[in-house]
C-alpha cells in the first residue's frame, strides 16, 4: 500500500525526475542546483551560465551552516 521506494527517489532525485519528464514527454522549466563555497567557483559558475536575462535570472540562495533539515510524512486512512 502506499507509494513506491522507486516512485519515491524519481520524485525526489532531481536528475531521476527530470529523466522521467523527458520519456513521458512532458515539458518542465530547465533546473539545476550549484553549491558554491567560495567566491572564485562562484564567478566560474556565473561566467558558465547560459540565457541569464531580467527575465531569467540567476538565483542564489545561502545555506545556514550546522543547520537540520527535517521532513516529515504522514498518512491517514
Amino acid at each position: 500500500m502506499g507509494t513506491s521506494i522507486d516512485s519515491i527517489d524519481i520524485a525526489e532525485d532531481r536528475d531521476l525526475f527530470r529523466h522521467m519528464m523527458e520519456k513521458l514527454e512532458i515539458p518542465m522549466p530547465e533546473s539545476g542546483m550549484e553549491v558554491i563555497y567560495d567566491g572564485n567557483t562562484l564567478r566560474e559558475y556565473v561566467d558558465k551560465a547560459v540565457g541569464v536575462t531580467s527575465d531569467r535570472p540567476l538565483l542564489i540562495d545561502r545555506f545556514l551552516k550546522n543547520a537540520l533539515e527535517c521532513e516529515a510524512d504522514a498518512l491517514s486512512f
